[in-house]
This record gives C-alpha cells, structure tokens and sequence, in this order.
C-alpha cells in the first residue's frame, strides 16, 4: 500500500478547512522568492489528533492564528462538526467513547497549598459535538481541586468506554483515582492513595496495577503492586534523584516494568513482580537509546523500540508477530519518509500516521491496513512549498578534546553548500536533542540563505548516560566548546564561511548564546538569546524556592548537572561577565514564563546596559516559555532575530 503524497484521496476535513490544509504542492511560490516569514512562524495547522474508538471518526485540534478549533469528522459520512476552543492551550485529546471527546488543556496559575511560583495545570472537559453538551473532569466537585493531578486514560468498565483521572483533594492535598462516565459525568472512586502516593498505572480494564509514594523526609520512593490481592510493597529505595523509575505494566498484567538509573542494572527494563523479585534485563543489549512501548488497549508491555546513536528514526520491535507486520506495513506504505502511528481504533488495522521528509514539514493520514485505504487528513504546513523545505543533514565532528559530537547541518535551498553563512542553533534542555525532524526556527534561517548547525553537545540525551554525565559542570565550559568546534569543524570542509557565523538559542539554547558572547565569542559576530538563564546561583535559589526544598529531585538535578560551588557557578554566569561581551546582543524572552523567569533575561540586559555594551531586550507578552501561547509571538521572535541577525552577519 505504498502512499503517492500528490495524489492522495483529499477528505471532507481539508474542504472544510480550506484553505488551512491545502497541499503544499498546489501552492504556488518560486525558489527565487522565500516564503514569507510567518509562513515558519505559524503555528502548525494540526495541533492534536486523535481516532475513535471503532474507527470511524478523526478528531483534530486545528490552529489559525491563536484560535483553536475542535473538529469532530466522520469517515463514513463525511459530516463535520467543529467548537471553537479560543486560546485555550490544548496539550492533549482523546475519545473517550465512539461519541465524546475529552480535551485537555494546560493553563498556567498556582493553587493553596501548593510551594513555589505559578505552574502549569491541567484541566480536562468532555465534548459531544454533535449533541452540543459538555461537562469538566472536577469542575464542579467541591472535594477537589478544579485540575488533574496526572495522565487521563481510556479504558474498557464492564463493556463500556469510561475515563480513568486522578483528583487531588482540597482538604488532606491527597490524590484519589476517579472513573468518569462519559455520557453523563459521574463519577466513581476506585481507590484513594496516603499522603505520600503520586501516582498510579492503570490497566485497560480501568484496574490500579501499580502505585508509586514518594516519602519526602525519607527521600523514599516505594513501588506497590495490586497482583489481585491488594497493593504490597514490592520494591522501594532513598534520594531524591536517581529512584528507580516505573515505566509501565508487564507482559503478565500483574507485574511493573521498571528502569534502573544506577548500579549494576543501570540503564536497562526489568520486570518486578509483586513478590519483590526482578526478572531480566527485557529489553536487549544495544548501543544506541531505547524505550519501552505498551499494548494500547491492554497497557501491558508490547516491544522495545531502538536507535543506534545518530540515528534519524527508531527501529519498533514488538513480541508479538501481528503487531510487528502492521508496523512494517506502516513503514512500506510511508516509504523513506519518517513516519509513526500515532492513534490506533480497537480494531489495529485502522490507524492514524504522521509522516514528514525531504519535501513534507509533516503530514497526517488515516490508513486502514486491511484494505488499503489511506486518507490525507491534514498538513501541518500547507503554505510551505515542497521545494522550500530545507535539506537536514546529519553532521559528526570532534571536539577539543577527541570527543565525538552529532548534530544536524540545515543547508538554504538552492545555494550551493560552500563558504555559507552559518547560524548555530543550541538545543535547550540542555538534557534533550535535536533530532532529523522538521525544525521552524532552523528553516526559517535557512530560507534566509543561512546554514543552521544544530549540535547535540555533551550533556544531551540520546547518547547514552556517560555522554549524559561527560555535560555535569560544563556549562560556559566545554558544553560551550563543543559549539564553536563545530563551527570550526565546518569551515575546514569548506561548507561555511568562518567569519560570517551567528549564533541564536532558546532557554539552556539562550544561556549558550549569552555564554558565546561572553566566554567564547571568537567565532561569532552576533548573539540572539531566548529565554536565557544569565545567573546561575539565582536560578539555584529560585528552583530551591519553586520546588519547596533544596532537598527535592528537581533542585538536586541541578545541583548536579551544574555544580553547587558559588564561586564556580559566578564564573560561567553571562550576567556577571558583561563586561567582557564585545558583539551585539539581542534578548526576547516571554512575560509568563514560568520556567525561566523573565528577572534572567532582565538581569542581563541590566548589566549589559550597564557596562555600556550593545544589547536590545524584547519583551514578550503573555508569553510563555515555549513559545506557545500567542501566534504573534512566535512570527515576531522571527522576524526580530532574523533582522538582527540579518544586521550584524547578513547572508550575502
């Protein structure tokens, strides 16, 4: 069932929604002429995507502008209902029966009780479409918060779909496990956890397999397992980093798929029965990354998926043969596309894929296996012309120090890729990765006649835990080299032209831009940074502020990943060093972040100023730390960085 992209069966969704999910192919643009900038700014079309239950109908969130709307489209008889959902942050959807919809949406604010600055939450409310009615997971229980304390899931009760989501109590600030009906809203308790209980997994039958307490004054993490006879302590250990984690439920259903962090274990998935005894290692000895993957009907484990270090895509393995072909039956369709099954019926045949390439930003289809049918069924970019999506090349140089590096080159179409311009693009995590996958800021410089590096330095994920750990105190130092040694690695290939290098980063991505300038600014002519952190022992004291102690897992990750020397941390804080930044430097960061608060952009644009060095300071309203709540934000970080940069290195 191999899938021809130009000519695919159009569905009624792209005629409602015309012209947001128009082919990228029929839109008319020349390679002479860059698509506009908002066209990279945008928000994609398709924000969420989810099928029903018996397959017949596709619910998607699309985007236009800031506005989402709720589109609700029969496969069979091609009606379509849409609600308008405004501005609302929608993190998630799922059918929670062939009928309703139960929307999740993230809202930013603090609750009584609860330590540290304002959070993110999340609140879910059940849709009927088509009968126009709707109700809210808590909204009206005067028990509980007015939010979700955790995951919401499916699940098959007594032949019926039903939700499964967790409360938290307003009184006692303990977590109950609640099933919702569907149709009308009631709810029902399944089980209530202690003062220290923090989660739950739940199988598809709606039934508490595992249950996670945390002890906070013990630093005691606890693993319970329901075999059928009750919850029983089947494994616990101490600290606030580095517990061994749950990942799910096993083969058996009465069992816990657990990932050791440390010892002789480390790094692997084995299966804790509730007896207390581990089995394993489950998944096989590989060099690359891996992850658990779970049956989603059963929620019981299904397979591992791998990726060799550098990789673009991960290899699915599942236990068993039927599930394996309809993966591979995905991928023959998909061709040398990148694709993934993202939503799946009862019946497994009926499926929806994303995909993306060398000439697709990323597409949605829905496939039935069974017979062959595949439907487009959105863009995320349908105004982004195929010849203008940008080559992604995976690059790997050495560092300084013989350490080898992977990350991606993005080269501009239709230049020749020599002596280029380069923009060098820092990940933010920094514990995360850039990947082959489409990339709006990396493609919006390329369109501009830009190279973008994108580098996976030491301290990203995807490389295992000694590359992990080779980032512990580098920051300002060696997570910074590795940087300005890939732009040095590129100029001996003759791709780029080393004296015409920029260098633009958001969060851990905007501190190295901040660090460039300050440490390390030998390549560079310019600097852009995003939601930067600019003093270090601030952030130290701030993430001990919002996390409610210095002894919690988060304010511990720091610690380590970073360092706890004052001292030493001052010596790699941009905000303390302004004085020695010689290029122009420009700082956007948003009003409502609430990851890196805006004091740190703040602060280094003071001290810049200050010391009577070139700097600008945007201000993003009402903008968050990811760049999602206001469209405008997004095109206006665009189109200030590209000038900017376009000022201080222009592409020609």
């Amino acid at each position: 069932m191999p899938i021809t992209r130009r000519h695919t069966i159009a569905s009624a969704l792209a005629l409602f929604l015309a012209p947001a999910v128009v082919r990228a192919a029929d839109a008319a643009n020349s390679l002479g002429a860059p698509p506009a900038i908002e066209v990279y700014g945008r928000f994609e079309a398709v924000a969420e995507v989810a099928l029903s239950p018996n397959g017949n109908r596709v619910a998607m969130v699309m985007r236009k502008g800031d506005d989402r709307v709720l589109v609700d489209f029969d496969l069979t008889t091609q009606k379509t209902f849409a609600k308008p959902l405004g501005k609302a942050k929608v993190a998630n959807i799922l059918w929670a029966d062939d009928e309703r919809i139960a929307v999740v949406t993230s809202t930013t604010g603090s609750l009584d009780g609860f330590a540290g600055y304002a959070r993110e939450f999340s609140q879910v409310v059940v849709l009927d479409l088509a009968r126009d009615k709707s109700f809210s997971l808590f909204g009206t229980h005067q028990d509980y918060f007015p939010v979700v304390g955790g995951a919401v899931s499916v699940i098959d009760y007594k032949g019926r779909k039903m939700l499964t989501a967790i409360g938290i109590r307003r009184v006692t600030y303990t977590l109950q496990l609640l099933r919702f009906d569907p149709v009308n809203g009631n709810s029902a308790v399944i089980t209530e956890g202690n003062r220290y209980t923090n989660g739950w997994r739940v199988d598809g039958n709606g039934h508490p397999v595992i249950r996670t307490d945390f002890r906070e004054d013990l630093l005691k993490n606890t693993i319970l397992i329901d075999d059928g006879s009750g919850f029983k302590e089947a494994y616990s250990d101490k600290g606030a980093l580095d517990n061994t984690a749950v990942s799910g439920i096993g083969r058996d259903g009465k069992s816990a798929v657990i990932y050791f962090q440390t010892g002789e274990r480390a790094h692997r998935y084995y299966n804790l029965a509730s007896d207390g005894s581990v089995t394993g290692p489950l998944d096989k000895e590989f060099a690359g990354d891996c992850f658990a993957l779970y049956h989603p009907a059963t929620r019981f484990l299904s397979g591992f998926a791998y990726q060799s270090y550098g990789a673009d895509e991960y290899d699915f393995e599942y236990f068993e043969a039927e599930d394996q072909s309809r993966y591979k039956a995905v991928k023959t369709a998909m061709g040398d596309y990148r694709s993934a099954s993202i939503a799946q019926a009862d019946d497994p045949n009926k499926r929806v894929v994303y995909s993306e390439g060398f000439d697709d930003p990323g597409s949605y289809f829905f496939m039935n296996l069974a017979t062959g049918k595949a439907i487009s069924i959105g863009q995320q970019r349908p105004d982004l012309p195929p010849e203008w999506v940008a080559e992604k090349r995976s690059i790997r140089y050495k560092a300084a120090d013989g350490l080898e590096i992977h990350g991606y080159l993005t080269l501009p179409p239709g230049r020749s890729a020599k002596a280029l311009p380069l923009v060098v693009l820092p990940h933010g995590g920094p514990q995360a990765n850039d990947d082959a996958s489409f990339d709006w800021m990396s493609q919006a410089f390329a369109s501009r006649g830009y190279a973008v590096l994108q580098p996976n330095y030491r301290g990203s994920s995807g490389y295992g835990q000694a590359f992990v750990e080779k980032g512990y105190g580098e920051w300002g130092r060696k997570m910074q080299t590795d940087l300005s040694d890939g732009v040095r690695y590129l100029a001996s290939q003759s791709l780029i032209d080393p004296r015409r290098v920029a260098i633009f980063g958001w969060s851990y991505g905007g501190y190295a831009a901040l660090a460039a300038a300050a440490f390390d600014p030998e390549p560079y002519r310019c600097a852009v940074a995003g939601a930067p952190v600019s003093d270090l022992n601030l952030m130290m004291t701030m993430e001990g502020m919002d996390s409610g102690s210095q002894r919690s897992g988060p304010f511990v990750y720091w610690k380590r990943y970073i360092g706890a020397d004052k001292a030493k941390l001052n010596e790699v804080s941009p905000a303390l060093h302004a004085d020695k930044v010689t290029m122009p430097v420009l700082i956007l960061h948003g009003t409502d972040d609430t990851t890196v608060p805006i004091i740190q952009g703040r602060k280094m644009a003071d001290a810049l100023k200050a010391a009577g060095k070139p700097v600008e300071m945007v201000e993003l309203l009402r903008e968050d730390h990811w760049l999602m709540s206001e469209e405008k934000n997004r095109v206006k970080v665009l189109e200030l960085t590209i000038a900017f940069v376009e000022t201080h290195n222009p592409a020609n």
